[in-house]
């Protein structure tokens, strides 16, 4: 088990990216869930960068950034039309720039990538992707059609992430100079061992129950979450209980998860307080 690198990698990210705590944890959580993750927020706020570093600490990974257009083809994507040979098709995490500006038909496509790691080539390939990260500065709304929600459900985690605000942090961030250069390096073996590991972590009917409630009492709020995307959480929930170093998980991973239970920005403030409630009383 890796946790003591991922530890070291996490603080030295911690330490280099100003204000970006839960930025990292919910990427490391994504990737090491293998779960998909949206980033919202304007360019310029670190997401790529945070990206790059990370793959810079794994030995042989590969990373493809590509960002979004209307007259973007899924061809576009592929590693034979890509400089440097590595695209989508053979890439271990993505990330997809203004995602919702892309043509629905593209976006439609790259569902079997989201859901499944595969893709059509048109005969089908298992693809060795971990991850696809999303960012837009745009945020689907109840008016948005239902194939274009469907996309965004694929997203298990999801985050705002925010300007600097304070003075002090904004210094900081201008005394950088010099890139991101990790002491610690994983291994992809590491990182697979580390997914076998995290699938073998134990969930009881306790934290069961606790999720039981919540989704209960967000639909009483009229906030809808899936029974699929409450299933695909497990894994969320037991990458969180691996970081801690646990072999089960226990209530406080839940607060993790309160970013998948929102669709609408709108829905941020009900998921937080009723998450905090129950997880207080019980």
């Amino acid at each position: 088990m890796s946790l003591e690198k991922i530890n070291k990698i996490k603080k030295e990210l911690d330490d280099f990216y100003v204000q970006r705590t839960e930025t990292i944890n919910m990427i490391l959580l994504a990737i090491f869930s293998r779960k998909n993750a949206f980033l919202i927020g304007e360019p310029g706020l670190a997401k790529t960068d945070i990206l790059q570093a990370f793959g810079k600490a794994v030995e042989g990974f590969k990373f493809f950034e590509y960002q979004m257009s209307f007259s973007t083809k899924l061809e576009d994507l592929l590693s034979m039309n890509v400089q440097g040979g590595i695209g989508i098709d053979n890439c271990h995490i993505a990330l997809i720039d203004e995602f919702f500006k892309g043509n629905p038909s593209v976006l439609n496509s790259l569902l079997a990538i989201l859901n499944e790691k595969i893709i059509y080539v048109p005969e089908k390939k298992l693809i060795p992707m971990l991850t696809v990260f999303a960012t837009s500065n745009e945020k689907p709304d109840a008016t948005e059609g239902t194939s274009m929600l469907a996309l965004y459900d694929r997203f298990l985690l999801r985050q705002e992430v925010m300007p600097l605000r304070e003075e002090s942090d904004f210094k900081k961030l201008m005394r950088i100079d010099r890139p991101f250069s990790p002491t610690t390096v994983l291994t992809l073996e590491e990182i697979k061992k580390d997914y076998e590991d995290i699938q073998k972590i134990n969930m009881s009917d306790e934290i069961i129950d606790i999720l039981f409630l919540i989704k209960k009492e967000i639909l009483i709020r009229q906030v809808h979450v899936s029974d699929r995307r409450f299933r695909d959480l497990i894994s969320i929930l037991k990458a969180s209980a691996f970081f801690r170093g646990d072999k089960e998980v226990k209530k406080e991973d839940i607060y993790n998860i309160k970013s998948s239970l929102w669709t609408y920005s709108s829905d941020i403030k009900t998921v937080d307080v009723v998450v905090n409630k129950i997880l207080q009383s019980v």
